[in-house]
């Protein structure tokens, strides 16, 4: 019970670091996609709800976040997830 409540905050927390904390290291010139590793390895790694959910999850805290068009990247890392989906079945 107490990871279904941890990792939301995981989660969270790793959007906030990712566009606050890198950014100050990289001074704006590369934009450092932490979350999309993560979505890449809940593809190969997880099962499909749990590694879905995580994907929607992580795309809703950055639209909330970061994006001008809400929904986008929400789309964007659910597609990159079941992309990864299918080339972890296929290998």
């Amino acid at each position: 019970m107490s990871g279904v409540l941890l990792l939301p905050a995981a989660l969270l927390m790793l959007v906030i670091v990712q566009t606050t904390v890198l950014d100050l290291f990289t001074l704006g010139w590369i934009r450092v996609e932490v979350s999309l590793a993560v979505v890449v390895f809940s593809g190969f790694h997880h099962r499909l709800l749990q590694g879905a959910l995580l994907s929607l999850l992580l795309g809703f805290f950055l639209d909330c976040l970061t994006s001008p068009i809400f929904g986008l990247y929400a789309f964007l890392y659910l597609l990159i997830f079941f992309l990864a989906r299918i080339a972890s079945e296929g290998s």
